[in-house]
């Protein structure tokens, strides 16, 4: 497997290995910091050995980047590991940090993970190898990635006003709707600065695009239509799910069945004119509302977990029923399908079970 890299290597005249520092695991690296951005890293044998048993050895890599956080990528077929050894990858600078993935000698997928916000943009790997057997090891690479705090879209006012009991705003065909919003930062000056001022804000509305806090569009036919909203602050990082916003444009009305009133009609009379308006129903499309991705190693017992922020229901709505799911789609990859629980949780802590580990030995993929 090393030999294979090392051949490569060798074949494109090192570009591989010695466009960037190489940096192995062992006594004289174990429990140090490397601020690096890219860099080869290996285990204590280097690109052409095995590692020893009875090892216990932590690296933490940390971005040289201001505002980033270190990505390392163990590629497919490169991490080879003795029966009862385990390297754990963890989000942050020490073993206490939470765990971002795991491997051990039956590990047949790539490794690909990033430091987060919370850690500081760094990672710490830990390998740990018992008294029986070895392997050659791993081979990964390094590299400094754009770090990304949360961004959360706030809709402030419009004129006209949402109505609260729809959650909508109704207008006529030709009304212009004024809409002003801001950005929310909960992780405001953990790794950068988020504001407003260095945002960009983004809207799409009937397919046309505006940009600014403030804005303002003429709706010119009747229907159903969503302005959506997307911030981007300062490191290039967006919310995950867009404001939306649902505009309603009524019909016009049809005077041409008007009744008009009896006569003859003299000065100081009511009259009552009685038109109609030919209302057409029509329902809003929900949008889909994802997730971020997560990596699911072959850990055993281990739980991970990713959110979904929903944005779409109005105050005071729940999910009551099995029936108000449109559907419930998870995009995944993994080689054995036998090996997973699968379950979903709600905000109020109710927990349903999507998929018990069956299926066996159902292939689903290699992640990449």
């Amino acid at each position: 497997m090393k030999g294979f890299l090392l051949t490569i290597a060798l074949i494109t005249t090192s570009i591989v290995l010695d466009a960037q520092p190489n940096i192995n695991l062992n006594a004289t690296t174990n429990g140090t910091t490397v601020n690096v951005c890219n860099a080869n890293f290996f285990d204590s044998g280097g690109s052409g050995g095995n590692y020893a048993n009875n090892e216990s050895y932590t690296i933490t890599f940390c971005p040289t980047i201001a505002n980033s956080a270190i990505r390392i990528l163990f590629p497919l077929t490169s991490l080879n590991l003795g029966n009862g050894d385990m390297i754990t990858i963890y989000d942050g600078n020490n073993t206490s940090a939470s765990i971002l993935a795991t491997a051990d000698n039956t590990a047949n997928q790539s490794i690909f993970v990033e430091g987060s916000v919370g850690g500081g943009g760094c990672i710490t790997i830990e390998f740990i190898s018992d008294g029986t057997s070895v392997g050659t090891g791993w081979f990964a690479e390094t590299s400094c990635v754009p770090i990304c705090q949360t961004v959360i879209p706030i809709l402030t006012s419009t004129t006209p006003a949402v109505k609260p009991a729809t959650g909508t705003i109704d207008i006529c065909p030709g009304e212009t709707v004024d809409f002003a919003a801001q950005g929310s930062y909960p992780q405001n000056n953990i790794a950068y600065a988020q504001s407003d001022v260095t945002s960009t804000f983004e809207w799409v509305i009937e397919g046309q695009n505006y940009t600014g806090q403030i804005v303002q569009h003429t709706f010119l036919n009747p229907g159903g239509f969503i302005a959506k909203l997307t911030i981007t602050d300062a490191n290039g990082c967006s919310n995950l799910n867009a404001l939306e916003q649902e505009i309603r444009v009524s019909n016009i009305p049809n005077f041409d069945n008007m009744i008009l009133p009896s006569s003859p009609n003299c000065i100081g009379d009511t009259l009552n004119f009685i038109g109609t308006v030919q209302q057409t129903p029509a329902n809003f499309a929900v949008p889909v509302t994802t997730g971020d991705s997560i990596f699911l190693p072959d850990g055993n017992g281990v739980s991970y977990s990713t959110s979904i922020n929903i944005t779409d229901f109005a105050t005071g709505q729940f999910i009551s029923s099995i029936n108000d799911l449109e559907a419930l789609c998870i995009n995944f990859e993994h080689s054995y399908m036998g090996d997973l629980d699968i379950e979903i949780e709600c905000p109020n802590g109710q927990i349903v079970q999507l998929h018990n580990q069956a299926g066996g030995g159902t292939y689903l993929g290699i992640p990449v």
